[in-house]
């Protein structure tokens, strides 16, 4: 750790709660926006910028420790998750108690939710709403220039605890031009090559070719973005730099990456002509999207890998999660991909609201028929300001905000609350065990996943086996130790 007058902290994205195997995939992520902030602030000024990855850095509690008591940061700049609020509010507390004069930032997604919440947190000196390349880099000018934020001088975007608009209107940032924002510099990552993926084990570089999402599902709290795409010319010219940096495989983290067939076709168009050499994948696709000519072009520029948020095939639910496909669009893209040759994720959700049992099974069976790669069952829960869980506020279905409660007041761990349901929430997680295993622990799918992978994926693969096994190992125990304690 740096004696650089600007520290930019990542803390860790998952909530407690999250399972092992999801941890394990983050740990060899990185956070894509504090590294959008070190690299605007080294592009654009002379200040030195330095980025910890509180998650990965065994050693980063002891010497923030240090660094706090002996030289201590102008500014320090954390993105808040509303799901992980819980440790980066008690790391807020721990920094003013031993570096009180330290300027603390804060934005990313739960400041955006809860801005009014967020600034009346004790130990918070500003936020910043929208894009944060421009204002957290004016804010760093005052505070070290001047020693502190003028409230009568805020850069757009910012706010203190005493600009608080009275309107209630809380305005956020809007960079004019994407195009315009430099390419990501990894080196703020320290050794950036130690960041390998989780299964090919390549050095992976991380990617948004926008900004936002166009679609509107009621569950995310992305629909109330505004979607903001880079050019498809500014996108492949960051992988290019990408692969002079030393990066093998580009994971795209867009919302929506594939929002329209001539968005696709120009991007094989780029990517054939750049002829990069590189493995590449996107983790937010739809299935509206997926022409097969163009993905044939795609795979041979290195697409390896697509992700898609199926969540249910119910029409019900679909029509209730306000998503824009169906069955037989879900069945089209799969069927494509796999004649491509291109892997899938399938994410789906278990105990939305109103689901049956039967719904759940139904949605397994479409597993088995589509047979994607990889597949990803995630609990439902009442997400903080989505469509659904606003309802279920006014409703009555819940007995009140708790989201916004836990905002004012993040000394707990997060409320994470599920959907009552005709199935017992003990029975989901006992379905998602289940479901999980069956689907992987099967001969025919071993058999087909082993002659798919690449050898230095193997061990990583046994890897992610063990913690699922490990889990439903634990699962039974439990339940054996419930019933003979009945």
């Amino acid at each position: 750790m740096n004696d650089a007058p600007i520290l930019l902290l990542d803390l860790p994205f998952a909530a407690e709660t999250a399972p092992e195997e999801v941890k394990e995939y983050l740990w060899s992520k990185y956070n894509m926006a504090l590294v959008a902030l070190g690299t605007y602030i080294k592009e654009n000024s002379g200040y030195g910028v330095s980025l910890v990855n509180m998650v990965r850095d065994a050693n980063a509690q002891a010497s923030l420790t240090h660094r706090l008591r002996h030289n201590p940061p102008a500014v320090v700049g954390i993105t808040l998750y509303t799901y992980s609020l819980f440790n980066a509010y008690k790391m807020i507390t721990t920094i003013k108690k031993e570096s009180p004069g330290t300027h603390i930032c804060v934005g990313g997604p739960h400041v955006n939710m809860y801005p009014m919440e967020t600034m009346l947190l004790d130990h918070i000196d500003s936020i910043v709403l929208g894009d944060g390349e421009v204002p957290f880099l004016q804010i760093c000018e005052q505070v070290i220039e001047k020693g502190r934020l003028g409230d009568k001088q805020l850069p757009p975007g910012v706010y203190t605890k005493n600009s608080i608009p009275e309107d209630g209107v809380w305005t956020p940032y809007v960079f004019p031009d994407l195009d315009e924002l430099p390419v990501p510099d990894l080196s703020l990552l320290g050794d950036h090559k130690g960041y390998r993926d989780f299964l090919l084990d390549k050095t992976v570089g991380l990617l948004n070719s926008s900004r936002g999402c166009p679609n509107h599902c009621h569950y995310c709290w992305s629909e109330k973005s505004r979607y903001r795409p880079l050019s498809v010319h500014r996108v492949v010219h960051m992988m290019t730099r990408y692969k002079a940096m030393g990066v093998e495989y580009v994971e795209f983290w867009d919302e929506t990456f594939n929002t329209s067939e001539k968005r696709l076709e120009q991007f094989a168009d780029a990517l054939e002509k750049a002829d990069l050499g590189l493995t590449w994948a996107i983790r937010g696709a739809v299935v509206n999207t997926v022409p097969k000519e163009t993905l044939i072009r795609l795979k041979k520029t290195g697409l390896i890998l697509m992700q898609f948020g199926l969540e249910t095939s119910s029409p019900d639910l679909i029509r209730f999660l306000n998503k824009r496909t169906s069955r037989e669009k879900i069945e089209r893209a799969f069927e494509t991909c796999k004649q491509v040759g291109i892997r899938t994720v399938a994410n789906l959700m278990l105990n939305i609201p109103g689901q049956t049992r039967q719904e759940m099974f139904e949605d397994f069976k479409l597993l088995m028929k589509i047979r994607p790669t990889y597949v990803s069952f995630n609990v439902y829960n009442w997400a903080p300001e989505t469509t659904l869980y606003k309802n279920a506020v006014k409703d009555k279905t819940l007995p009140g905000d708790f989201w916004r409660e836990y905002a004012k007041d993040p000394t707990v761990l997060e409320p994470v609350t599920h959907p009552v349901t005709e199935v017992s929430m003990e029975e989901v997680f006992k379905l998602r065990s289940r479901f999980v295993l069956r689907y992987y622990f099967n001969f025919n799918y071993m058999i087909n996943y082993i002659r798919m992978i690449e050898a230095s994926e193997m061990r990583r693969a046994f890897r992610i086996a063990f913690f699922l096994v490990r889990t439903w190992v634990v699962t039974r125990l439990t339940n054996a130790s419930e019933k003979q304690g009945r």
